[in-house]
């Protein structure tokens, strides 16, 4: 997580591959449209922040804190920044997928 110059959190770098293209090769799954994506962690921790970023192919990201699937059909790519922060855990994890709406 990076500090912008008037101190917001962001969680992107300039130098490093978007999510597309550390995507690319991987085949999008196919999932029905308005559907809720569950994200669970093996875990007795729970994260103190979640970042969620959804981009449509060939689009610009788009900030959505929920995770329901895409009412019109395209290829959606999902980021996932995930923070843990708290006495006796201080750790933070990024995780894509991409999914297919038919």
């Amino acid at each position: 997580m990076y500090k912008s110059e008037d101190d917001r959190d962001w969680n992107e770098c300039a130098d490093a591959p978007s999510i597309p293209q550390i995507l690319e090769g991987k085949r999008p799954t196919v999932v029905s449209k308005n559907t809720d994506i569950s994200i669970n962690f093996v875990s007795s921790d729970k994260p103190s922040d979640v970042y969620i970023t959804q981009m449509k192919q060939n689009e610009d990201k788009v900030s959505n804190q929920e995770l329901e699937t895409p009412s019109e059909p395209g290829i959606y790519y999902y980021d996932i920044f995930v923070r843990w922060d708290d006495h006796h855990l201080n750790a933070d994890s990024s995780y894509a997928f991409v999914i297919e709406i038919k």
